[in-house]
């Protein structure tokens, strides 16, 4: 029994795994240089045991960012995500209709400003998905090559659809919008 280091479960695959199986397999006894014990004069409470093994499919999914706030024509072409694929495992049925894998964190669009265009999210999967390229975060960045930005002071400030039985008064007179667009546009 001293000569025993290790028991391992001992099955030969014939061909390559295309999907999960189960099976029996025999319990070896092997000594610390990994070579069969004699097990003659040993007895096992078990001397098989069944196995489980997952197989799961691969596939190389973009990332795609999620907006809050983002302004209805700003060109896609504009918007970077780094990396831009992982390559993830799972199960094949799941993974055979996915091309792309929406990032969970929804980046709020006004957060981005001229000196500050990009932002780091966590790559979330979904469950049951395993992540195998070992990238957990992703970077997204903001193109605003040729934009600019500009601050103004907003003072006609009024209500808009009160109906009669209701008394509105407004608590403020002015507010600062910043603003962030095309040169053209913004020094218009």
């Amino acid at each position: 029994v001293k000569q025993i280091h290790t028991v391992a479960a001992d099955h030969e695959f014939k061909e390559e795994l295309t999907e999960s199986q189960k099976f029996t397999c025999p319990l070896l006894l092997l000594d610390d240089s990994g070579q069969a014990v004699d097990s003659q004069y040993l007895t096992m409470s078990t001397d098989t045991v069944e196995v489980s093994l997952t197989v799961y499919a691969r596939k190389t999914l973009s990332l795609k960012p999620a907006f809050l706030n983002m302004p209805a024509d700003f060109p896609q072409d504009r918007i970077s995500v780094s990396p831009e694929t992982i390559e993830v495992a799972g199960a094949k049925d799941t993974l055979e209709n996915l091309t792309e894998l929406t990032l969970d964190s929804a980046v709020n669009f006004s957060e981005f400003t001229i000196s500050n265009n990009s932002v780091e999210v966590d790559i979330i999967l979904p469950s049951g998905f395993k992540n195998i390229s070992n990238v957990y975060k992703a970077t997204i960045t903001i193109d605003l090559t040729d934009y600019t930005q500009g601050v103004f002071t907003v003072s006609q400030i009024y209500d808009k659809n009160a109906s009669d039985n209701q008394q509105v008064s407004l608590l403020t007179n002015k507010i600062e919008v910043t603003a962030i667009g095309p040169k053209d546009v913004i020094s218009k």
